[in-house]
């Protein structure tokens, strides 16, 4: 289940196209935040990773360690991200959590459903910690 992960995550960042798709299931799913819409089956999951990178350039990357919970041959993996890009000539960064369903069949592990859950998993601000008038904490 970690190979199926660490996998996914060397491969969208490669780019690799035909990786990928090994690694999603044939109905695999992409619900992005915010969004009615659905990325649906292994090649159109796979080229929607691959196109984010031709178009993006990946400043930072950083991801935690997963959280896994395995139900038979199902499994949730649910780990936090931070990530800083340039697009379209604007700098981003964008961090949260990533949440994969993963099914388990003969070749192993597969990606049957994945969303972003932006800003979960940031540390709030402590409440005994003075915010500044720009909305962070001040240091001290």
């Amino acid at each position: 289940m970690r190979a199926a992960l660490r996998a996914l995550s060397e491969a969208w960042r490669a780019g690799g196209t035909e990786e990928l798709r090994r690694l999603f299931h044939p109905d695999a799913v992409i619900a992005p935040p915010g969004s009615r819409e659905r990325v649906q089956g292994a090649a159109a999951c796979a080229e929607s990773y691959a196109d984010f990178v031709r178009h993006a350039t990946i400043l930072a990357y950083e991801e935690g360690e997963p959280q896994i919970d395995v139900i038979g041959d199902t499994a949730v993996a649910l780990y936090d991200y931070a990530m800083t890009y340039e697009l379209d000539g604007a700098r981003h960064h964008d961090a949260g959590r990533d949440l994969l369903v993963l099914a388990r069949e003969e070749g192993g592990w597969r990606v049957a459903w994945r969303t972003l859950l932006p800003g979960v998993g940031e540390p709030a601000p402590s409440p005994l910690t003075p915010l500044s008038p720009r909305g962070g904490a001040r240091g001290g």
